[in-house]
């Protein structure tokens, strides 16, 4: 992805303007002392790359501060690595994943490998508190779950930040305790509306095969054998490939990609298309 902002002095790439509300929002939230917030970006709008060009930013004004760039999973932090290369250059970055710390103005780091070095829940050995001065927590939703909780609560960072496109939790646990208030906020309805992202086309084709029988709680044999039988619905599958087809006709080299349960199920649709 090409740089789209880095500071007051650049221009957006046009389709991109959305960036610059967040941006500002996020810079006149630190200058004006606020510690925490969130942002509540939908998918696809290019949070990451909006979190790399608020930290050059950040360490434009305070070019000796250090960051901490925290997420669930290691592919994330590699994506986020990659994307932050692009907009800070290579000279800030720094990995931690099985324990060795790279000395690096921007951390990253899972929260499992940062977990493991509490010392039986008391404090970490690696880092003091106030080690990192703005710290980033990518997929801020999960940020309630006890293994997040006593990582964020150990660091005392000048700026808190949570990232995420989906801030309502399924158990009402609001993330707003953690991080604040939200600083910005685009919704995947208002990405839609105002042409930020693609409009979704959804068409939903049903089939007539019943609730397997079962004795027990357990599926009998003849039922699975049953079952065995109609894993594959010639009428819904050709009307799927027919649907498909409708819909790439006005498309030029079109792509398509069809999620199957199996091999044996692909290599079916594959014959089909």
């Amino acid at each position: 992805m090409e740089t789209l902002y880095s500071g007051e002095k650049s221009e957006l790439t046009p389709g991109f303007e959305y960036q610059a509300p967040v941006l500002a929002a996020l810079k006149d939230a630190r200058q004006a002392g606020i510690t925490a917030g969130y942002t509540d970006i939908a998918t696809g709008l290019g949070k990451t790359h909006m979190i790399a060009c608020d930290i050059k930013d950040f360490l434009e004004e305070e070019p000796d501060a250090r960051v901490l760039y925290l997420c669930h999973i290691g592919p994330i932090l590699d994506q986020a690595s990659k994307t932050f290369t692009k907009v800070l250059g290579t000279k800030s970055h720094g990995q931690m994943y099985g324990g060795e710390i790279q000395d690096q103005q921007v951390t990253f780091a899972t929260f499992q490998t940062m977990g493991n070095k509490l010392d039986e829940g008391r404090v970490y050995e690696a880092f003091d508190p106030k080690e990192f001065d703005y710290i980033v927590v990518d997929e801020g939703h999960h940020g309630p779950a006890p293994t997040y909780q006593s990582v964020i609560n150990y660091f005392e960072p000048k700026f808190l930040r949570g990232m995420t496109g989906t801030a309502e939790r399924r158990d009402a646990q609001d993330i707003s305790e953690i991080f604040g208030d939200p600083i910005s906020t685009i919704k995947l309805e208002e990405a839609i509306a105002k042409g930020y992202l693609t409009p979704p086309d959804y068409h939903v084709l049903t089939d007539h095969i019943q609730q397997l029988e079962t004795v027990n709680g357990k599926t009998t044999k003849a039922e699975l054998e049953k079952m065995n039988g109609m894993v594959f619905v010639p009428k819904r599958d050709t009307e799927i490939v027919k649907t498909v087809d409708k819909h790439l006709e006005d498309i030029e080299d079109p792509r398509t990609v069809v999620f199957c349960s199996s091999v044996a199920q692909a290599e079916y649709f594959s014959g089909l298309f």
